[in-house]
């Protein structure tokens, strides 16, 4: 797992692992974590929490060890409720 999730401090990629250990943890899905982004890019130190390259991150290390992820796009499992705007 890496260090660094495309936040401008250490603390934000700090934060940001926490919330991807958490979903795995949890087993949520991705409009549970992005609501969990969007709520902590209203924090002044942590806007960029809701940019596209954040929930890249976000999505790539939460979902790619999870058994009915393939490693290719398929509409009905990976890619349906991705939304890169989050």
């Amino acid at each position: 797992m890496s260090d660094y999730y495309g936040m401008f401090s250490t603390e934000g990629n700090a934060l940001i692992k926490g919330v991807i250990l958490t979903a795995k943890t949890l087993d949520l899905d991705w409009n549970q974590v992005c609501g969990v982004l969007q709520e902590i890019s209203e924090i002044k130190d942590f806007k960029e929490a809701g940019d596209t390259m954040v929930c890249d991150y976000v999505y790539t290390e939460i979902f790619k060890d999870r058994e009915d992820n393939d490693g290719q796009p398929d509409e009905a499992q990976e890619w349906h409720d991705y939304d890169s705007d989050c």
